[in-house]
C-alpha cells in the first residue's frame, strides 16, 4: 500500500501571526490541512484567508475547551472564576471531572455550529485543543454524534496517551467508541516535532519521514509566527514553520513516496 500523509497544524485563528505561519507552510511547504479554533477572535479573519488564498488546504475544527473564552454564555462549569477556559494542562485534566455533560455537548455543538457560520460548510475533520476531548466521556460522545451524523473523520484517539492518565478512563473511552462505532480517522498520529525546548526539528521530521509506514497517517504540528501570541507555545512555533517549509523536507516526501492529502481524501 503507498504511503498518505495529512500534515495538520494545530490552532488555525488563535493569532493572526499564527495564521499567517500556517498559511506559508501550505503554500511553501508540505502542510495539508490546519484546524480552526472558532472562538478566537482571529477566526474569522483566518477561514476567510484560507478560502480566498488556499482553496486545497484542508479546513477542520479544533473543538476547543482550554483556551480563551466559549462561545456560549451559560456553561460555568467548564470555566474558571475569571470566565475563561482553563489553559494550563494538568489543572485542566484535574478540572475534567466536574464539567457538566450537557455543558460540554451544547459548548461543542456551538463551536460546530459557528464554523459552519464562519465557512459556509462543515469542517473536513475533527479533533481538539490539548487533545482535550478524548480525556473526557461527554466531550468524545459530542465528537462521535457529530463525525457519524456529517460523515466527518476525527484525529485517531490516543489510547496510550490517555491510559497513561488513567487506565480506566481510557476503557471507558474505548468503551464509547465502540458504542459508537469507530469514525473514519487515520490509522495513526505522528507528533515528530512537539517540544517546548530549543533542538534539530528538520532532522526529528526527517527522521519520521524516512520511517513512515505505508497506509494512512497524520503528522501533527504547531507552525505559526509568535507575535501576538498569548500562550506558552510561541517561539517553537517558528522552529517548527522553518522545518515544515524546510526544502530539503519537501524533496524527502518526493524522494519516499509519500503522498500528502488532507482528511477529506481519506477512504470511507
Amino acid at each position: 500500500m503507498p504511503k498518505y500523509l495529512i500534515v495538520n497544524s494545530d490552532d488555525f485563528g488563535i493569532s493572526e501571526g499564527v495564521s499567517r505561519g500556517i498559511l506559508e507552510a501550505h503554500h511553501e511547504g508540505i502542510v495539508t490541512s490546519t484546524t480552526v479554533m472558532v472562538n478566537m477572535p482571529a477566526a474569522a479573519l483566518a477561514i476567510e484567508q484560507a478560502q480566498k488564498e488556499a482553496p486545497k488546504l484542508g479546513l477542520g475544527l479544533h473543538f476547543n475547551l482550554s483556551f480563551g473564552v466559549p462561545i456560549r454564555d451559560d456553561v460555568p462549569s467548564l470555566l474558571t472564576e475569571a470566565g475563561t477556559f482553563v489553559s494550563d494542562y494538568q489543572p485542566l485534566l484535574d478540572k475534567l471531572a466536574s464539567f457538566d455533560p450537557d455543558e460540554v455537548k451544547q459548548e461543542l455543538q456551538a463551536q460546530f455550529l459557528r464554523f459552519i457560520e464562519l465557512a459556509g460548510h462543515p469542517p473536513d475533520h475533527l479533533d481538539s485543543h490539548h487533545g482535550v476531548t478524548y480525556f473526557c466521556p461527554p466531550a468524545v460522545e459530542a465528537m462521535l454524534d457529530l463525525a457519524h451524523e456529517y460523515h466527518l473523520p476525527i484525529r485517531s484517539f490516543p489510547y496510550e496517551r490517555i491510559s497513561a492518565q488513567d487506565a480506566q478512563l481510557a476503557e471507558q473511552i474505548r468503551a464509547i467508541v465502540e458504542e459508537h462505532g469507530k469514525p473514519r480517522q487515520p490509522a495513526r498520529m505522528i507528533d515528530p516535532v512537539f517540544d517546548f525546548k530549543q533542538g534539530d526539528r528538520i532532522e526529528r521530521l526527517k527522521a519520521s519521514l524516512r520511517n513512515m509506514p505505508d497506509g494512512y497517517s497524520e503528522m501533527l504540528c504547531h507552525v505559526g509566527y509568535a507575535d501576538g501570541l498569548t500562550e506558552s507555545y510561541t517561539t517553537q512555533r517558528e522552529e517548527e514553520l522553518a522545518a515544515f517549509t524546510d526544502p530539503a523536507v519537501k524533496a524527502l516526501v518526493e524522494e519516499e513516496g509519500i503522498q500528502l492529502i488532507t482528511f477529506a481524501e481519506l477512504p470511507a
